[in-house]
C-alpha cells in the first residue's frame, strides 16, 4: 500500500487509549509507505466564545492561548511516544473552522490522505461528514476501538456505469482494497449493491408486469453486472476469488451494512463525492448512515478531478 507520502493525522487532543491505537495505525501505515507524517491539532470555535472575545478581547486571547498550549503540550506528548521512531514527523495547530483549515492545509501542503478518529457509534461525526463531501485528498476515519490490525476489507463499487469518472474511482478503490489486505495478511472483499430500475413502477397496476417476467428481468441484469464485475476486477489486476466478490440485490447502505456485519469488515473503503450522479457508491445521507451505525473504519477516496470548494 505504497500509495500515501504525506499524511496529515488530525489528533484529538484529549488522551485516550482510542487515540492511542489510531496513533499505532497511523504511524505503521507511514512506515510501509515511507511517508511523512503531520499531527494537527484543531482549535474549538464556539459562537459564545466568540461574544466574550468582542467583550473581553484581552481576556479571550489569553484564554485561548492558554487552551492552544494545553493542546499543543498533549500532541507533543503523542510524538515523544517510540511509535514513530525512524518517521519524518511534524506538528502544528490549526485555527478556524475545523474542516475549512484541514483542507486548507490539506491544498497548502499537498497531503494526499487524512486521518482521524472517529466519534463514538451513537454519534454523528459531523467533521468527518465535512471532510467525505470536501475534502479533495482520501479520509479515512479509524475507529479507535479496533485494536487488532485491518484483517478483512470491503471495497464497495458501482459496475453499472460506463462513466469514465465511475471506472476511474472503481479502480482506486480495488486497489487500495487489494494492497490494504495484503498488507495486513488479511482479506479482500468487494460488493456492488443493485436494484432492477423502475421495480416498483413495473409493478403498479399502470405496467402490471407479471413476476415472472420480472425475475427473469432481474436474473438477465444480475448475469450481466456479474460479468462486468469480473472484467472490473480483472481490468484493475485482482483476482476476485469465489467467496470474495458480492453481488447483492438491495439498497446501497442497507446492502453494505448486511454484508458489514455478516463478513466481520474491519475498514469499509468507498467512494465518496459532493453531489449525487453515481447511485452504485456511497453518497451523502449513505455514507452518514454507513459512518454513524457502524463501527467499522472508513476510508473514503474522490474521483480523479474532484476539486474542493474550500480554497487556500
Amino acid at each position: 500500500m505504497k500509495r500515501f507520502k504525506n499524511i496529515l493525522y488530525v489528533v484529538d487532543t484529549e488522551p485516550s487509549p482510542e487515540e492511542a491505537n489510531v496513533s499505532d495505525k497511523v504511524a505503521n501505515l507511514a512506515k510501509l509507505n515511507n511517508a511523512r507524517v503531520t499531527l494537527a491539532g484543531i482549535s474549538d470555535e464556539h459562537p459564545l466564545l466568540e461574544q466574550f472575545n468582542k467583550l473581553l478581547s484581552a481576556k479571550f486571547e489569553k484564554l485561548e492561548n492558554q487552551l492552544t498550549a494545553q493542546k499543543m503540550s498533549a500532541i507533543q506528548e503523542l510524538l515523544s511516544t517510540d511509535r514513530w521512531k525512524g518517521l519524518e514527523v511534524e506538528s502544528c495547530f490549526l485555527h478556524g473552522k475545523d474542516f475549512v483549515s484541514i483542507i486548507q492545509k490539506v491544498l497548502q501542503d499537498k497531503h494526499d490522505l487524512v486521518i482521524k478518529k472517529r466519534t463514538t457509534a451513537e454519534d454523528e461525526d459531523a467533521l468527518a461528514m465535512r471532510l467525505f463531501r470536501k475534502c479533495p485528498c482520501p479520509v479515512w476515519i479509524i475507529d479507535g476501538s479496533q485494536s487488532t490490525d485491518f484483517k478483512k476489507v470491503l471495497g464497495a463499487i458501482d459496475v453499472n456505469s460506463n462513466e469514465n469518472e465511475t471506472k476511474q474511482l472503481n479502480k482506486k478503490i480495488i486497489e487500495l482494497t487489494s494492497s490494504l489486505a495484503q498488507r495486513e495478511s488479511g482479506e479482500a472483499h468487494y460488493l456492488h449493491a443493485w436494484e432492477l430500475p423502475h421495480e416498483v413502477m413495473l409493478r403498479s397496476p399502470r405496467f402490471n408486469v407479471a413476476e415472472q417476467e420480472l425475475v427473469q428481468m432481474k436474473q438477465d441484469l444480475a448475469a450481466t453486472l456479474e460479468e462486468t464485475f469480473q472484467k472490473t476486477l480483472a481490468e484493475a489486476g485482482v483476482a476476485g476469488p469465489p467467496g470474495h466478490v458480492h453481488l447483492e440485490e438491495g439498497e446501497v447502505s442497507k446492502v453494505i451494512q448486511y454484508v458489514m456485519d455478516s463478513l466481520e469488515i474491519d475498514v469499509l473503503i468507498m467512494g465518496s463525492i459532493a453531489r449525487s450522479g453515481i447511485p452504485g457508491l456511497l453518497i451523502g445521507n449513505s455514507a452518514e448512515k454507513i459512518l454513524t451505525e457502524t463501527k467499522c473504519s472508513v476510508l473514503a477516496v474522490k474521483p480523479d478531478g474532484f476539486i474542493s470548494p474550500v480554497t487556500e
